[in-house]
Order: structure tokens, then sequence, then C-alpha cells
């Protein structure tokens, strides 16, 4: 199941152009965070990016209307060690994460959004 999204972020993270790259990597409708912790270990472990984390951070952020999922998905990636934010939000209004998205210092430009 993860074989797929895997090679497309290898895709993304690929390479040493790391200031072009995403700082952030965004989830909607997220859950408890299952996708974000694997896609954040394999950019870690299996890209030149993860070498330069340190110095070319990357944060994971989780957006679900529901609370529950959130702290679940927050207790999760903490339990990892994967920088995060996790934010309220509903996938049927995307100008709202947007705004919520910016309000935490989440630049859109440098954003790539999984699902």
């Amino acid at each position: 199941l993860f074989n797929d999204p895997m090679r497309h972020i290898s895709a993304v993270f690929k390479g040493e152009a790391f200031a072009s790259q995403p700082n952030f990597v965004v989830d909607t409708g997220w859950g408890d965070g299952t996708l974000l912790i694997p896609l954040y270990e394999h950019i870690k472990e299996h890209t030149p990016r993860g070498k330069v984390l340190h110095e070319f951070p990357l944060t994971m952020v989780g957006v679900d209307l529901n609370e529950e999922p959130r702290v679940t998905a927050a207790v999760n990636l903490s339990k990892h060690g994967v920088p995060h934010v996790v934010l309220f939000g509903d996938v049927g209004k995307p100008a709202e994460i947007m705004a919520a998205l910016k309000k935490k210092g989440v630049e859109p430009s440098r954003t790539l959004h999984v699902r």
C-alpha cells in the first residue's frame, strides 16, 4: 500500500536542491497520522534531504475536523520524533484550511499536499 506514495515522495525529495524542496507535507482528513509518520521516516532514511534535516527542516502537518484523531496523531507523531503541526480543518472548506495553515506559518508555496 505504501510503495506508490513512497516512490512519489522519493521523487520530490531527490537531488540536492534542498532550498527548492517543500518545507511542509500536509495531509488533510488524515485521522491518526498513519501516513505522515512513514512518509517522514522514508524521507529521513532514504532521500538526500533526510541527511540535512537539521539545515533544511521538514514539518509534517495534519488537518482534521475531529479532535480525537488530532490528539491521537499528535501523540503518535511526538512518539516517533516527527516535527509536526496539527490543525482543525474541514476538507470541504479549503479556503479555511489555507487561512489556518498561513496563521501557523505554513507557507503554501513550500507545501506538498498528500492524501
